[in-house]
């Protein structure tokens, strides 16, 4: 869930960031700021700010935006943690 935006199905999560990240117009970097994390057995909850820099191809400067996030993650049967549930709204 991402405020001010319609909830989206796995599927058009992927779809979504399949397009962003191979359309040729723009370069696209996450960089992670975790500020806690607390483990519960195969669940965790994780406080991040993710900072997102997209640079238009020929563009003088990259549009940056912080968005502060609450993941849950679940352990996986090889040991991997993955994000089940998210909630992320832009900082101020």
């Amino acid at each position: 869930d991402y405020r001010g935006f319609p909830e989206r199905d796995y599927q058009q999560i992927c779809r979504g960031l399949h397009d962003s990240l191979t359309n040729p117009a723009r370069q696209y970097n996450y960089a992670l700021e975790i500020k806690d994390i607390m483990v519960s057995g195969k669940l965790a909850v994780a406080r991040v700010v993710w900072t997102l820099t997209v640079t238009p191809h020929g563009a003088a400067q990259p549009i940056v935006s912080r968005e502060y996030s609450m993941d849950v993650l679940r352990k996986q049967a090889d040991g991997s943690w993955k994000i089940v549930r998210f909630t992320a709204y832009e900082a101020p």
